[in-house]
């Protein structure tokens, strides 16, 4: 009798602090909690693009200190390029926040996703076949140039860790979300929800598979044809375990509500509260922390096993080791390291927050994609005019017609750099 009174005046909503886990399916709005995150995708795609932006600027500070037109500060320059490695996680994070919230349907984000995918490998072939192997058939057959093309690709593939199509990561992100947290209506009811449920291996497996591609490229085990490059993934492959955790964090939850003899429809009322946004920021922070853990953990075992090749007396030893760091990194191990730094973004970070007006949502790509113009062109001129002068106030130093030229033949041979 007394066990039952204590459980009772635990689960009384007035006494408990129900931003502990445990309690979750006693919050309600009379009981919530004050704090919410101000911040929401569409603020962490606007801090993706400034920080792309602020790499940007010190690519041009870069350049201009390396023509001798100023003396920036190496290290901080350094410092601000790795701003663009912050892009990509924000970007992710926004498109994982909408894939969870979802409320026109997980059909919308499939079909824009999965069909940016498609255009991209599409753009790809295009590019590659039309114009590419045009160019090069004109100069040779069309096998030869077929042959120059993969040879080229072999080249700037060396690494393995040659991908470009961002929504291949997304597209995956959307089918993890879908496949664990999605309740089909017409198709697999009672207990054939377990297939359903079991087709979560495919994104998983076409991570993994893509990532073995990658590394067999680089121990030079098989060559890839040029088409498979655009259907590869780009993100760290830590960070889409990341996203698979956040998923089951998710169904787990709910899981745990039900069974407190709650419904459905109370549980998607639940996901609204200021508790769970603070519990989702708090879980993302641990989950990071413990991916960068794995992560760090991956890439010095990786390495190892890749050096313990090599004998550690042979003078090249050093050259080897660092070769085989960039390759492991360009595979995505070791990428983890910087979302640290998105820690404080992450805790004041409401996944749940969206807008009616969804205007802004075009503009924000448009606006990044313009402030890049205009930083690289306007940035690019004003180095081109400096130099320039400086190069024209030189004496003896022949004609200004070669003087121009040979300005700009530099300064061309510095951003190919």
């Amino acid at each position: 009798m007394k066990q039952k009174e204590k459980v009772e005046k635990v689960e009384d909503p007035s006494k408990i602090k129900v931003w502990k886990r445990k309690y979750i399916h006693l919050v309600n709005e009379e009981n919530d909690i004050k704090f919410r995150g101000p911040l929401s995708y569409r603020h962490l795609r606007i801090l993706g693009w400034l920080f792309l932006a602020i790499s940007s600027i010190a690519v041009v500070l870069g350049i201009a200190g390396s023509i001798g037109i100023s003396n920036p500060n190496q290290t901080l320059i350094d410092v601000l390029k790795t701003a663009k490695d912050l892009m990509m996680p924000l970007f992710l994070f926004a498109a994982f926040a909408q894939v969870l919230v979802a409320k026109d349907g997980y059909r919308r984000l499939l079909i824009v996703y999965i069909g940016g995918a498609v255009g991209m490998f599409l753009a790809f072939v295009l590019l590659y076949e039309h114009f590419f192997v045009g160019i090069m058939s004109a100069a040779s057959d069309h096998q030869s140039a077929h042959e120059i093309g993969q040879t080229l690709i072999s080249f700037l593939n060396t690494s393995g860790g040659l991908s470009f199509n961002i929504f291949v990561d997304l597209a995956l992100c959307t089918l993890v979300t879908f496949f664990i947290n999605y309740r089909p209506t017409k198709f697999f009811q009672g207990n054939k929800i377990c297939i359903f449920r079991a087709f979560v291996a495919l994104p998983i497996l076409y991570e993994l598979a893509s990532i073995l591609i990658k590394v067999l490229v680089a121990s030079q085990t098989i060559v890839i044809s040029p088409f498979i490059i655009p259907l590869l993934t780009t993100k760290p492959p830590m960070a889409f375990f990341i996203f698979l955790a956040a998923a089951l964090f998710v169904k787990n939850r709910e899981r745990f509500y039900i069974k407190k003899g709650k419904t459905h429809e109370d549980y998607k009322a639940f996901l609204d509260t200021n508790v769970n946004s603070l519990h989702f920021s708090l879980f993302l922070v641990t989950a990071v922390i413990i991916a960068v853990i794995l992560d760090i953990v991956a890439f010095v075992g990786i390495l190892v096993a890749e050096m313990s090749r090599y004998n550690v007396n042979d003078p090249a030893f050093g050259e080897y080791l660092a070769y085989w760091a960039q390759v492991v990194y360009s595979w995505g191990f070791g990428q983890c390291l910087i979302m640290i730094l998105l820690i404080p973004i992450l805790i004041l970070f409401d996944y749940k927050k969206t807008y009616k007006n969804k205007m802004v949502d075009t503009v924000i790509p448009l606006a990044g994609i313009l402030l890049m113009v205009l930083i690289y062109v306007e940035g690019l001129f004003e180095v081109a005019k400096f130099y320039i002068i400086k190069i024209m106030q030189e004496p003896d130093k022949g004609e200004p017609a070669a003087l121009v030229k040979d300005a700009i033949k530099q300064i061309v041979d510095k951003i190919r750099k």
